[in-house]
């Protein structure tokens, strides 16, 4: 199961639990981690059984159980998806399909299985439901020196303490993709001033805030 206090995930070495993130990363946004993160490795174990197969601890290939008429209808997985208390549940088949149509997209060209490790951000965020708080979410937390930023309220906070962006500013991600982008520039130089990796200095800033929340960041100043 994925561990919601933890998220570290770049020195994984073990596909199935990359794979698990991938799900998380989606299900998870807006949501509380302690919740999602049981209510998936729930499911996940639950799925098998419902096929009555033995299978490998794989998460695509649970998740492509929900695809299979034998097993489910289109609004018998809707229905499962709601029992295991996800939201949106049209909008989460949609993502799973489409992960898994990306997973095995190179099978023309004789590869069985393109793993998630290796997709590109644009292909991760062509996926249906991915924005680009979540792409980046998830690429920080399974790889090393990559150059995003996921931005989130105490990001926000952090850029307004060192007075870069407006005290007017909204404390949520921006939707606007220029808006959102310019912030990640912003942030991405304030950890590259600091010599700090961007994941890492991330982390610092979130631990100060979810345990400070009213305090400003004094030591980076």
């Amino acid at each position: 199961m994925i561990d919601p206090k933890n998220v570290d995930y770049r020195r994984n070495v073990d596909p199935a639990i990359t794979e698990e993130f991938w799900l998380y990363s989606f299900l998870v946004a807006g949501k509380t981690s302690s919740t999602i993160a049981p209510r998936l490795d729930g499911m996940l174990m639950d799925l098998p059984k419902r096929a009555e197969l033995k299978l490998r601890y794989n998460p695509f290939a649970r998740i492509s159980i929900l695809f299979r008429d034998d097993i489910f209808t289109y609004d018998e997985a809707v229905q499962y998806l709601k029992e295991w208390g996800f939201g949106q549940q049209k909008r989460t088949l949609r993502f799973f399909k489409q992960t898994l149509e990306l997973y095995t997209s190179k099978r023309g060209s004789g590869i069985e299985y393109y793993p998630v490790e290796y997709w590109s951000i644009k292909e991760i965020e062509s996926i249906y439901g991915v924005g680009l708080k979540t792409s980046r979410f998830f690429l920080m937390n399974t790889r090393d020196n990559v150059r995003v930023a996921a931005i989130d309220t105490h990001i926000i906070k952090y850029l307004k303490h060192k007075n870069v962006i407006s005290e007017d500013v909204p404390l949520v991600t921006p939707t606007n993709k220029s808006t959102y982008e310019a912030y990640e520039r912003l942030f991405i130089e304030l950890a590259d001033k600091k010599n700090m990796n961007i994941r890492d200095f991330d982390q610092q800033i979130w631990n100060h805030y979810s345990s400070n929340p009213k305090t400003e960041y004094k030591e980076a100043c």
